[in-house]
């Protein structure tokens, strides 16, 4: 209940409601149909979010072929691998010790890392299951997207379709009311804000929304459209990421600030 009260159901359903009013969709008029869409099993606890039009137009090729099959089953043991294998090791020497000093670093660093490989390999799941009945869903996360160079350039490829579903029905229908482009990084702040309460209420996390949000302020206004090109702008870039990120990591999985600043000091 806790799951489908507060998370992707809840999601899905919103965005199907406001794109019919948007006028995007025609309402649909079978309910099996709708309620396939909202209870898509696969997805429900894991994601990725899904509008209305990029599932239904897929609901008449759903069938069984040797292709769909193969294509599915690959993607399933490569998911199963990643979480049984790598994710589950990565867990094990997160598990170990209670970091301390500058190790807490390396523990956040860790942790970034086990995320990425856990989670991700759910939707890898979740697309090797739809692909048997030849249902293509979306990619949740860009191919290393750990390795990226800029916090910008990480959250374009991080949780795209929640990230996504942020952007169109809160930023984006806010952001038209103001004209004179005064308070897009105020917006910008919000969003994040509203991303960290997602995953849970905690001042832990909403310390770490706004920390988010304003890292990628900074970079708008100091980096702005720049792109690393050479091999020592890119290393640089993804140093910078990973220790910055490391931090936000270590503070997202402890249970107070304070605690945060016992093991670190």
């Amino acid at each position: 209940a806790l799951i489908i009260g507060l998370s992707y159901f809840t999601f899905n359903a919103i965005s199907y409601l406001v794109d019919v009013k948007r006028r995007y969709i025609e309402p649909e008029r079978s309910f099996p149909r709708l309620l396939f869409y909202l209870l898509f099993f696969p997805a429900l606890l894991s994601g990725p979010l899904h509008r209305y039009k990029f599932i239904n137009d897929q609901l008449n090729d759903i069938g069984w072929s040797l292709q769909s099959l193969g294509n599915g089953s690959v993607l399933l043991l490569w998911g199963f691998f990643k979480n049984m294998v790598v994710a589950q090791r990565l867990q094990y020497m997160l598990n170990g010790t209670e970091a301390t000093g500058w190790f807490v670093l390396v523990h956040g660093l860790l942790f970034f890392l086990f995320l990425y490989v856990n989670f991700s390999s759910f939707i890898d799941i979740v697309q090797g299951i739809a692909l048997l009945f030849n249902l293509q869903l979306k990619s949740n996360f860009h191919n290393r997207v750990y390795m990226a160079c800029s916090r910008q350039q990480f959250w374009q490829g991080w949780h795209i379709t929640l990230n996504e579903w942020f952007r169109d029905y809160f930023f984006f229908s806010v952001a038209r009311f103001d004209k004179q482009r005064r308070y897009t990084n105020l917006l910008l702040l919000l969003t994040f804000l509203l991303i960290a309460l997602w995953h849970g209420f905690t001042l832990v996390l909403l310390v770490w929304g706004l920390l988010n949000g304003t890292w990628i302020i900074a970079e708008k206004k100091w980096m702005g459209k720049w792109q690393p090109r050479t091999w020592w702008q890119k290393t640089a870039g993804r140093l910078y990421h990973l220790g910055l990120a490391s931090v936000l990591a270590a503070l997202f999985i402890t249970p107070s600030l304070g605690s945060l600043l016992n093991r670190f000091l």
